[in-house]
């Protein structure tokens, strides 16, 4: 995993039992565009954790309501020769309450049926930056992403992971949306 810090003091972090050969990649998203600027790029090599930690700098953006930080740590797969996300972690450069955001009309559509391993994909699109987007049911299950940064330009698709027997009909009629503008 990464973070950064207070002065843009960063660390990537590796607690696996193997070493580590990858990158983490420090972005900065405006709210009022969406514009993504990467802050850096750095290539890792980490030997087997716990606790192996590097730091690093990054400049940050210089008005902290008005963009936000991702620090995504990825890899290239052995088998397939794509880059995987191993760690997004989104960072707020100030409290939620001060963030410059834009009302956005956060929307979503739930899949028509279970995929064959039980989950229902739900599509979630934006007018605006949304920061901290999250999915509420009153169905059993869980969501495979929550929390989440969406862009106007990037829909996500997140998935809905059933605890036992999916209830699709509770699913649809209770699954809400919410995230920072909407309490602003």
């Amino acid at each position: 995993m990464s973070s950064c810090g207070v002065g843009g003091t960063c660390y990537v972090k590796n607690d696996m039992p193997v070493p580590f050969h990858g990158t983490v990649t420090i972005t900065s998203y405006a709210f009022a565009t969406g514009k993504a600027t990467v802050l850096a790029t750095k290539p890792v090599s980490l030997p087997a954790g716990p606790g192996v930690t590097e730091w690093f700098d990054v400049t940050l953006p210089a008005d902290p309501t008005a963009e936000i930080i991702t620090a995504v740590v990825s890899y290239k797969s052995k088998d397939s020769g794509e880059t995987e996300t191993l760690s997004d972690n989104l960072i707020p450069l100030t409290a939620p309450a001060k963030m410059a955001l834009s009302k956005a009309n956060v929307k979503f559509t739930v899949g028509a049926a279970a995929n064959v391993d039980g989950t229902v994909d739900i599509t979630v699109t934006t007018d605006k930056v949304a920061v901290y987007v999250t999915l509420t049911t009153l169905a059993n299950g869980r969501f495979s992403d929550n929390a989440f940064l969406l862009l106007p330009s990037q829909p996500a698709v997140v998935q809905f992971v059933p605890f036992g027997e999916l209830d699709s009909a509770k699913l649809q009629s209770s699954l809400r949306v919410e995230h920072v503008a909407s309490y602003q």
